[in-house]
């Protein structure tokens, strides 16, 4: 079938994998867009949240490098309304349209792991949680895939428009790119070194024979619409040009700490781990060309954000990718056991679960309420003469720890010895991988941010607002007691909160300001916690937590458990301080004598 924009694969009848496929996406959109306008927006979310806004009213703003992002929600903004759903709703669908990418790589992978892998875009947790954010990273990921995807199947015009979009989503893409080349390289030196064949997961185009002008043709059509603003913004075409150098700035800045990165792949990425390990050691006994490719890529994505020292959660998307299809690819290897050992891997698998629930309820319980220590277990009691002794209880939980494990090593050989070791082993990882996927589900439900503690979620790229909508009710509250005051508004005096900035974008009244001069006594201002403040005598003042994150560098072993399992631990806040004129309060005199110069 030929459009405008190339060749797109004929479906010849709608069977039963596209319908399996549309399941995926739709589970992808409802987790994507579920209480989407919840969450108030972060300081990066809230700062290419208000160059949208600002764009839309006709102001004049400095234009980031995420043009794509920029503009669309631009345009949401100027049709509608500026919400924190209008803000996220973009990068949501962008999330959701990448569980198509499997399909145009399914003669590489297989039909079963791409349907797999559809099904893990859909439900990663870190995958979630940067799809549910305002930015464009999940922009340059999609469309990178995509448009690769289009130029395998000859959708020349589309892979043009795609591949465009991907460099319009921002920086990211260049460090996405750099590690598919670093990967693609090393293939190359291996095939020339003689340790494997040459093998192109990737399609590289014949250039003497590639249709320059209908890719020239999609991308410029793009170009020309989104990245210029849909022409009202011309000069948001340098965010193209501006991408790369955007990308080695990160370079030379702070940015998240190495072990939160690692941490995030750890915690919600575990199931993934286990699996790419098992194939890994599969590998050594049948070494397989494409798996040593997307290692190659993997490790080469996760390198490059840990070296990177502006490092941005949601960089880690780059990484993902590989890995979960490394792990399609080693699950579809497990679900295709022979016959011989279905049933009785099954009762194995069903009876390694019961016993791993069993274990780890017992081990949380000896975490969350023992808090395990030294101390807890080799306590000795002067009354008794120094005969050890501990609380009866925690012993009980312990030993059951202990014997839960003892069984379950004792079942390995029990089935083993009645039916085959083959069906022991097929039963252990069926049943590990069915707590791990379990545990996967809880941990893509969390990154939703519609849990008790969102300011835990390790892919936000920055700090959560916790009481940010409680300030802006404050701030509301006050507006409408004193809404015939005609000097009443609010001062952000040298803070730099794009958050707050966003919360407050429809209040009259609001500016900021470096300083306040001394005779200044504005209705309310807002300043840092750690303000000097010599106007207390006019004021009553609030403090409200405006950033709230895990103190990842002061966790201990027990609160770690906990933070995985109940997303609770130490917090890093930093507030601000609400000050409001005291004639503003209701009950109060209105004599302004004494307040105002």
């Amino acid at each position: 079938m030929t459009g405008a924009f190339g060749v797109i694969p004929r479906v010849q009848k709608f069977s039963v994998d596209r319908y399996i496929w549309l399941l995926a996406c739709l589970i992808a959109l409802v987790i994507r867009l579920i209480y989407l306008e919840r969450l108030p927006l972060t300081d990066s979310e809230a700062t290419l949240a208000l160059q949208a806004l600002r764009l839309a009213r006709g102001e004049q703003v400095i234009l980031s490098y995420e043009p794509a992002y920029l503009f669309l929600t631009t345009l949401i903004n100027f049709l509608f309304s500026a919400t924190n759903f209008s803000a996220r709703i973009f990068p949501a669908l962008a999330g959701t349209l990448l569980v198509f990418v499997p399909w145009f790589f399914k003669d590489l992978i297989g039909k079963r792991p791409a349907i797999i892998l559809s099904f893990f875009l859909a439900l990663d947790p870190g995958l979630i949680a940067i799809s549910r954010e305002a930015n464009g990273t999940i922009f340059a990921i999609t469309f990178l895939f995509l448009g690769i995807g289009f130029l395998r199947h000859g959708c020349i015009r589309l892979s043009g428009a795609s591949l465009t979009l991907a460099l319009l989503g921002g920086p990211g893409v260049w460090g996405g790119l750099l590690g598919i080349g670093i990967a693609w390289g090393i293939s190359r030196l291996l095939a020339a070194a003689g340790v494997e064949r040459l093998d192109q997961p990737l399609l590289i185009p014949n250039f003497k024979q590639f249709e320059w002008k209908k890719f020239l043709f999609g991308a410029g059509m793009v170009l020309i619409i989104l990245g210029t603003g849909f022409l009202l913004v011309p000069r948001g075409i340098n965010g193209l040009a501006g991408g790369l150098p955007g990308y080695f700035e990160g370079w030379s800045k702070a940015g998240e700490p190495v072990t939160r990165v690692l941490y995030a792949f750890l915690t919600s990425q575990l199931l993934m781990l286990v699996l790419m390990i098992l194939g890994w050691i599969r590998g050594v006994r049948n070494p397989d060309v494409r798996s040593a490719f997307l290692t190659n890529w993997f490790l080469a994505a996760l390198i490059l954000v840990l070296l990177q020292p502006g490092r941005h959660m949601p960089d880690g998307g780059w990484a993902i990718i590989p890995l979960l299809t490394l792990a399609a690819i080693e699950l579809d290897r497990w679900l295709s056991a022979p016959k011989s050992v279905v049933s009785s891997g099954l009762a194995q698998a069903s009876l390694v679960l019961v016993l791993l629930i069993f274990v780890l309820l017992n081990f949380l319980y000896l975490v969350n309420i023992a808090r395990i220590d030294l101390s807890t277990f080799l306590r000795f009691s002067q009354e008794e003469g120094g005969v050890f002794s501990a609380n009866v209880d925690v012993t009980l939980r312990l030993v059951a720890v202990l014997g839960g494990l003892l069984l379950l090593v004792f079942t390995i050989f029990l089935v083993g010895w009645a039916w085959s070791m083959k069906a022991a082993g097929y039963g252990v990882v069926w049943g590990s991988l069915t707590l791990l996927v379990l545990l996967t589900l809880s941990n893509s439900w969390s990154s939703t941010g519609l849990i008790k503690n969102p300011q835990t979620i390790l892919w936000h790229s920055s700090p959560y607002p916790a009481e940010i909508d409680l300030l802006e009710k404050t701030v509301r509250d006050f507006s409408e007691w004193n809404m015939t005051l005609p000097d009443f508004g609010l001062v952000l005096v040298n803070l730099n909160a794009p958050s707050v900035e966003w919360a407050l974008r429809d209040m009259r009244g609001v500016k900021s300001s470096l300083a306040l001069s001394p005779d200044a006594r504005p209705a309310m201002f807002l300043s840092a916690e750690n303000s000097e403040m010599t106007m207390a005598s006019y004021y009553r003042g609030q403090d409200f937590t405006i950033r709230s994150e895990p103190a990842w560098s002061f966790l201990s072993f027990d609160e770690f458990i906990r933070w995985i399992f109940y997303r609770e631990g130490s917090q890093r806040l930093q507030s601000a301080v609400l000050w409001v004129r005291l004639d503003l309060f209701p009950g109060e005199s209105k004599n302004l004598s004494g307040i105002l110069p």
